[in-house]
Formats: structure tokens, C-alpha cells, sequence
């Protein structure tokens, strides 16, 4: 597919995910300086078509195990937070508002970041690793694709 593609601190573009059925912004990390997407990662970008509406029931499992590990780290219970979250509505607290094309390098896995806003925590919001369409990681948005440690991810 082609996609209309610009600079602005980061190559972006706008993609339809059908399984959240609505366009998101994409951004990419460039290999190297301010390259343009490879084709690798322009086909990392087209893999999203593959991802179905089933992929949602995962994502709440793993934004569930997100709060539960926030709480604890933050000591307290869900009564204590600040907002009332519904447990059995758990995507009614969490949105994905843009897609992160991490440095691919020549990794042939598809790895795909979903970020986003999550009501228990709207200072770092949530961030969900993909691989090959299935979520391995949720947290809140520290920059993994940015940092060196994401070359663990790139030699696994």
C-alpha cells in the first residue's frame, strides 16, 4: 500500500485500523538519523490490516494486568484511586490514540507499539507492544522503542 508520508520530528502518516474501526496517526523511528521508513517497516505498517476485532478482548487482558500492577506498585487498591474504574468495562478507560513503528533493523517480526490515554494513570498514559499482532508488554509510555533496551527486543 502506499501512505502519504511526513516529517515532523517523526515520519508520520494516517492509517484505517479496522479493528478499532477508525485512522490513526503512525509514526515511525527511523533506522538512522531522519530516514524515511524502510520498506521493512512500511510493511510492518501494512501488517495492521491483518489485526482483527479479536484482538481486543487481549488488549483489555493486558490493560487489566497493567492496573492491577500499577496499584501495586503505587501501594494502593482500586478504591483508592482517584477515579472510579469498572473492572468489567475496562475498555471504556483506556484509548489508542496513535501506532509506533519501532527501528525494525532486519528483525522479521512485526513489532508494533499502540499508545495511548488510560484513566488510572493520565500523566504516562498506556502502551502496548504488539508482536506479529499479539500483545507481549502493557505499561505506561516510557519510550522502550527509543531507548537501547529495545535492541533486546530486535535480537530475540
Amino acid at each position: 500500500m502506499t501512505y502519504n508520508l511526513s516529517f515532523n520530528t517523526l515520519w508520520e502518516t494516517k492509517k484505517y485500523m479496522a479493528c478499532l474501526r477508525r485512522q490513526l496517526p503512525v509514526r515511525f523511528i527511523s533506522e538512522h538519523d531522519d530516514q524515511e521508513p524502510t520498506a521493512r517497516q512500511i510493511a510492518v505498517l501494512d501488517s495492521l490490516d491483518e489485526l482483527t476485532a479479536d484482538m481486543m478482548p487481549h488488549l483489555i487482558e493486558w490493560a487489566r494486568r497493567d492496573l492491577q500492577a500499577r496499584l501495586l506498585n503505587w501501594g494502593i487498591t482500586l478504591d483508592e484511586l482517584e477515579v472510579e474504574i469498572d473492572l468489567d468495562n475496562l475498555q471504556n478507560h483506556f484509548s489508542i490514540n496513535e501506532v509506533l513503528i519501532p527501528r525494525i533493523s532486519d528483525c522479521q517480526t512485526n513489532y508494533i507499539f499502540l499508545a495511548g490515554e488510560c484513566d488510572w494513570d493520565q500523566d504516562h498514559g498506556i502502551e502496548f507492544l504488539l508482536k506479529d499482532g499479539k500483545p507481549i508488554r502493557c505499561g505506561a509510555q516510557k519510550g522502550l522503542a527509543l531507548s537501547k533496551g529495545w535492541d533486546e527486543y530486535l535480537g530475540a
